[in-house]
């Protein structure tokens, strides 16, 4: 077993959603930020899921002409786990999930979320006492229009910690 302050992605790496139509799209997988060599059930103490998300709801249109009006109403998030520790030490982080709540999308619109995990996290602690954290980039990209007319691509740079505190910016 590794030392417990040496912070490892025990999950995936990369995420990919995809959604053309209304609802809650998850993934299916998720990273962690736990201790080398441990799983996540042999900690103990989870607290969450914490959910953090962003909001895109806009209205693009042209008054004169009318064709052109596009709405569209989602949101990018993710929930993650934090709090679990290892013999009594440390604070980790897992099931770092991303998602795409869609609440509308006009005809022909394709969403796409992809997030990037490292393969080791960060010990914001001490040896003795580690604060596991993970940035993660997530990149939103909103295509329309027969994948043409309207192209949309935004990046979040996130953080989910072991204290159950997180960064989406």
């Amino acid at each position: 077993m590794g030392d417990t302050a040496d912070i490892v992605n025990a999950g995936v790496t990369v995420l990919h959603l995809v959604a053309n139509s209304a609802g809650t799209h998850n993934a299916n997988s998720y990273a962690s930020g736990l201790p080398s060599g441990t799983e996540a059930h042999t900690l103990s103490g989870w607290q969450g899921p914490t959910t953090v998300k962003v909001t895109y709801a806009q209205n693009v249109g042209d008054e004169w002409y009318h064709f052109w009006n596009v709405t569209w109403d989602f949101d990018v998030m993710f929930d993650f786990m934090h709090h679990g520790r290892f013999h009594d030490k440390g604070l980790y982080v897992d099931q770092i999930t991303p998602a795409i709540d869609v609440r509308h999308l006009p005809p022909d619109f394709t969403l796409s979320v992809t997030a990037n995990f490292p393969h080791e996290g960060l010990n914001h602690g001490s040896d003795d006492d580690p604060l596991a954290a993970l940035n993660f980039t997530m990149i939103v990209e909103l295509k329309g229009m027969l994948g043409q007319l309207v192209t949309s691509t935004r990046t979040f740079h996130c953080t989910a910690a072991g204290d159950g505190n997180w960064a989406m910016a």
